[in-house]
Order: C-alpha cells, then structure tokens, then sequence
C-alpha cells in the first residue's frame, strides 16, 4: 500500500499544481488530535473515562422521554410474556443501547441471547441462538436443534427463568429466516410463550 498519494489541485486563478501528502503523517496527526481531544475533554469535566466511545455502553444512556418510554414499554412487554415486540427508530438514536439497558435488568432472572449476526440462513441463525442460550449445536439437523431450543426453554421455565431473545438489526434477516424468527413464537405452554423476542 502506497503512504503517499498524488493529488492534483486548482487554486483560483492559478495553474494546477500537484502536491504530495504523506497519508500516514496525516493518520498519526489525526489520532493525536483526537485522543488529545478525548484526554482534554475528559480532564475538563473531570470524567473517569470517555463516555462517547463506540460500543453501545448502557452506562452512558441518556435517559430522555423517548428513550425511557420504549424502555418501560419493552420492559412491561417482557413482564407481561408479550411473545414479540419491536423498537423501531433512526439510525443512531441509542436502540441497541436500550435493549443492553432491558438486558441489564433482567440478567439476573433471565437466560438471555443478543443475537447481533442477522446476514445467515435459518440453520445459521438457529446455530447462534443456541450457542447464545449456551447450547452449542454443531452438527445437529434443524429437527435436533427445534428439539434441543424446545428442552431449553421448558427446563427455563420450570426454574422461573425467562427465556429472551433480542436481535439487533432484525430488518436485515431474509424472508425465510424471518419465518424461522416467527416460528420461535410457537414455543409455548397453554399458559405462556416461552420465548419473549
């Protein structure tokens, strides 16, 4: 890979000229601003560490009127075993960092699966649902994993457990993977749906 590239520029009035930019100084000169910048800023309001970074950190939720009521909505829905719900919103506006704030709350009475991979086939994404759930099922024909998913969820519920699926990005699935999402709903006893999606 070349450090230094050619770029042709035309002042007004002037000939173009061809200057020549070191890419690496302008990567390293670049960096330095920015953790001087995050140094500066944290130094300034006597912050610990950079709340601005780039996971979605549920520490660092700003908890406006928005983001509060599709909190307490997810929440009541999986308080009640409403078997799906969705959080819809603009890129950026803080969804996967609610849904890491749902998640948070009910850790501690909850098997839980954050399934992030959404560019799969239906094997695939059951694949990663059981390896969330802590089941790994590798090698194991769609029937054998409906079957293992179905021990799972009954042995979590006869211990008070619920079982809860969140995937991010669930727009991106293909159809049939979908049908598979929808089918998870079929996961229940007569009194409640054993998966909360």
């Amino acid at each position: 890979m070349m450090s230094k590239r050619s770029i042709l520029q035309a002042g007004p009035g002037l000939a173009a000229k061809l200057q020549v930019h070191d890419l690496n100084q302008a990567r390293n000169e670049r960096l330095e601003l920015s953790e001087k910048g995050t140094r500066s800023l944290c130094e300034h309001f006597r912050l610990a560490e950079n709340p601005f970074g780039v996971t979605p950190d549920p520490r660092y939720l700003y908890d406006s009127w928005t983001h509060h009521q599709a909190l307490n909505a997810l929440v009541s829905g999986v308080q009640s075993g409403i078997g799906f719900q969705s959080l819809i919103a603009m890129p950026g506006i803080g969804k996967t960092t609610v849904l890491f704030r749902l998640l948070e709350q009910f850790e501690p009475v909850s098997c839980i699966a954050f399934l992030f991979q959404t560019q799969c086939s239906s094997r695939e994404f059951l694949q990663y649902l059981l390896s969330e759930l802590g089941s790994p099922s590798k090698g194991q024909e769609m029937v054998e994993m409906h079957e293992t998913l179905n021990r799972l969820v009954l042995r979590e519920s006869k211990a008070g457990r619920r079982v809860i699926v969140v995937i991010d990005e669930a727009h991106n699935l293909e159809p049939s993977v979908l049908e598979t999402v929808r089918l998870l709903s079929d996961f229940e006893t007569k009194q409640e749906k054993l998966i909360r999606l």
